[in-house]
């Protein structure tokens, strides 16, 4: 039996052996995973870098990915699947090992998130076309971990930031001359739809917290979209848009 083997961050160690069972064109496996730190771990990524074109060249997933599915028992995770590997979004105790299962051949979702990974950000290039002039809207629909003191959810730097300053406090703040900051404080780790709408004042929605700051014209400038600065403030992204 073949077993892969990977040091994923965090010094957890996750293997993978072949198929457990076989239901027509279902495949599916046990994953076991061990914690060998001090430390519990929630809403941590990990990654199993399977070669995706072989699965789909041998059918156990469809093309896009939309079949394969990561139970914790009875609870679906967070899953993403990518040409390099698999990803998923879990949650283990310290100085313990697990056991999950990954499963394909299920009923397809409609869409899948965006898992970063520790370490890792999402970079949207400069473009004049997303400067935020007049009126404008960014929406983001993901898990913000508000305990990633540090952490931005967005970093355009000199321009506009979302950035968790403290356990359970986000700020943000818009640059139009002078800094124009709106902070929320008491908000919980937690899956959350966050809006940030220009009309006239500016006003942020997280959640079911909202909250406005007067602000004039934001400084645009040339450099780039941060998004999730470090892969753990938000380590699944379902969307992001912005709006003019």
């Amino acid at each position: 039996m073949k077993k892969l083997m990977v040091i994923i961050g965090l010094t957890v160690i996750m293997m993978l052996t072949a198929p457990l069972a076989v239901l027509a064109s279902s495949y599916q496996w046990s994953i076991s995973i061990a914690n060998s730190t001090s430390t519990a771990y929630s809403n941590v990524p990990f990654t199993a870098p399977i070669s995706t074109a072989a699965w789909i060249s041998s059918h156990y997933i469809q093309s896009n990915g939309l079949d394969v599915k990561v139970m914790d028992g009875t609870t679906a995770l967070p899953t993403e699947v990518t040409d390099t590997g698999l990803w998923w979004v879990g949650k283990i105790g310290k100085k313990t090992t697990k056991t999950i299962t990954l499963s394909t051949g299920n009923t397809p979702a409609t869409s899948m998130p965006i898992i970063v990974g520790g370490g890792g950000e999402i970079t949207t290039s400069y473009n004049a076309g997303l400067e935020l002039t007049g009126k404008w809207q960014i929406n983001i629909l993901a898990y913000i971990n508000t305990a990633d003191i540090g952490g931005y959810v967005l970093n355009k730097s000199g321009e506009i930031t979302i950035q968790v300053t403290a356990i359970g406090t986000l700020t943000t703040t818009i640059y139009d001359g002078s800094p124009e900051t709106i902070i929320f404080t008491g908000i919980d780790s937690g899956y959350y739809p966050l809006s940030l709408t220009k009309n006239g004042a500016l006003t942020l929605i997280v959640g079911s917290n909202s909250g406005t700051a007067a602000v004039g014209t934001v400084t645009n400038n040339t450099n780039d979209w941060i998004w999730d600065s470090d892969g753990l403030v938000m380590p699944y992204i379902t969307s992001i848009s912005i709006k003019q």
